[in-house]
């Protein structure tokens, strides 16, 4: 498996070269329980928390859109990502 840092594209968590759905649960994972990976660091703050969501939804949303020009992705899927992925920082926030 390919090094995240040396994968080179931001939120490419899983190291395969390219940023796609498959990369979510690896982000969640990084975000929820760390390590610190910078693949997953969307602003470069060099802090996992809630303000490289929106980023990292963005990117997979914007590459999943170049990879689908044909069907597009359905708006709802993404609607309850951007849900799920405040509603899991929100308890790690709280817990």
């Amino acid at each position: 498996m390919i090094e995240p840092e040396k994968a080179g594209i931001p939120g490419d968590c899983n190291g395969d070269g390219q940023l796609n759905h498959l990369d979510v649960p690896c982000f969640l994972d990084k975000l929820l329980n760390g390590p610190y990976d910078a693949a997953v660091d969307m602003n470069g703050d060099d802090v996992l928390d809630g303000l490289d969501i929106e980023l990292f939804v963005a990117a997979v949303q914007s590459a999943g859109a170049a990879a689908a020009s044909v069907v597009p992705e359905p708006s709802a899927f993404w609607l309850a990502a951007v849900g799920l992925l405040c509603v899991l920082w929100r308890r790690r926030v709280a817990g």
